[in-house]
């Protein structure tokens, strides 16, 4: 219904809180969903679910998603590369 009621608005931050909406049903709705299919319902499988709201998120903000994991992978080769600086120095200070 709020999709639908979407499409009709033409005022964008009206849109934009339409679609946030949105996006919080979908993830009430991958956890209600993860429950309802375990056998358990105190507890939910963690990795089935981070599997499905990964997902979700991925689906609904490919853009955002992208630009998260081109932040991540940057900084994650700065990691490598400042350890292997670490790891080079300190060799070079034990050889004296």
């Amino acid at each position: 219904m709020l999709s639908l009621q979407n499409t009709y608005v033409k005022d964008q931050v009206t849109k934009s809180i339409l679609r946030e909406s949105i996006n919080r049903i979908r993830s009430m709705s991958v956890i209600h969903e993860t429950l309802y299919r375990s056998k358990n319902f105190a507890s939910i499988n963690f990795s089935d679910y981070l599997h499905s709201i990964t997902n979700e998120i991925i689906v609904t903000y490919p853009v955002l998603f992208i630009k998260t994991l081109k932040n991540i992978i940057t900084h994650y080769k700065t990691i490598i590369y400042i350890n292997i600086l670490k790891r080079k120095a300190s060799l070079k200070l034990s050889v004296f």
